[in-house]
């Protein structure tokens, strides 16, 4: 999913909302976009027109309260509510307020998750500014990341950016931090190559057991059992595990499957709700694989997963035992 942002053009025009609502899964974007209004909307310095409330305990008739008053020698005052879940259920008082909120006010709700057929939303879009973020397309987030680097006067080699965004898993917040290290890492050579990012760069644990999966794929199985463990050290749940690796050969079968019947990269990451870099990721595994393996790999973690449930083998022995069952297999083609 894309995101549809009103704000930056208002902040541009100069034209300010007594409302605001920053919503969707992106929060890298809306933390962002919160930051720019109050920086817009309150001297830095102003210590008391500027009141942040947080968490599902709120109690709405405060906030309207405290919305209602005049600021403290100052033209505005901003009230920002964050992850109050106001906006998943029927607050009719909060809609109501909402239509006669002071011309000296600003109220900048922050959510997740909102339902579009309450009243307070539908009191939200007439009185006010939605702007709703969802993680950006892979194109848009590759080109965020090589400008932010061309900023910092830093070649990119080629494929970096999509190592980056596989790694991090389009999490915005996580390729930010990520981006910071790379920068300060390479301000010598002026230059991140993809050694680099093994280096020092962080994998996600979907990473870590996809990179387990493709090292069965390629019979290797110390690097498979490596990884494990390292995800062992992480802390991480066998049986969690094993689920994930479920879960990756279940995509890989429908990759494989939907390969065989000429379906294109984003037909299949739009049919799977998977992205085109993990398709194209996908595909590379499933060229080794036949899809009598890929099958049989599915149906293995789940016995396995049924056997730990009923006490009769380890949940740690459960992956190690998947793992060297399927490093060691040959491929029938």
């Amino acid at each position: 999913m894309a995101y549809t942002n009103p704000i930056e053009e208002q902040l541009k025009k100069g034209e300010i909302s007594r409302l605001y609502l920053l919503c969707g899964e992106e929060e890298y974007l809306k933390n962002q976009y919160r930051d720019k209004l109050i920086k817009a909307l309150v001297p830095e310095e102003d210590g008391f027109n500027c009141i942040r409330y947080s968490g599902e305990d709120l109690s709405p008739e405060e906030i309207a309260s405290t919305a209602g008053e005049v600021p403290f020698f100052a033209e505005r005052k901003v009230l920002v509510v964050e992850n109050s879940g106001f906006f998943k259920t029927n607050q009719e008082m909060l809609a109501e307020f909402f239509e006669e909120i002071p011309d000296t006010t600003v109220l900048i709700f922050v959510e997740k998750n909102v339902d579009k057929r309450k009243r307070i939303y539908k009191s939200m879009q007439k009185h006010g500014t939605i702007a709703e973020f969802g993680t950006p397309e892979e194109g848009t987030i590759a080109r965020w990341i090589l400008t932010r680097f061309k900023k910092a006067d830093i070649k990119v080699q080629k494929g970096v950016a999509e190592e980056l965004i596989a790694r991090c898993d389009r999490n915005m917040t996580l390729l930010d931090n990520e981006m910071e290290k790379l920068i300060a890492y390479s301000l010598e050579s002026r230059e991140i190559r993809l050694a680099d990012l093994e280096a020092i760069s962080v994998r996600t644990i979907n990473g870590k057991v996809f990179e387990m999966v493709d090292a069965v794929s390629e019979r290797n199985k110390k690097k498979a059992l490596d990884r494990y463990y390292d995800l062992l050290a992480l802390k991480e749940a066998p049986l969690g595990i094993l689920f994930l690796i479920n879960r990756q050969y279940r995509n890989l079968y429908g990759v494989k499957s939907m390969m065989g019947e000429g379906f294109t990269v984003k037909e299949i990451a739009e049919r799977l709700s998977l992205r085109d870099f993990a398709v194209r990721r996908y595909q590379q595994i499933a060229g080794k694989l036949s899809g009598k393996t890929i099958r049989e790999a599915m149906e293995e973690c789940a016995l396995l997963e049924e056997a730990v449930k009923q006490g009769n083998l380890s949940d740690r022995l459960s992956v190690e035992l998947f793992i060297i069952k399927y490093s060691s297999r040959s491929e029938e083609n």
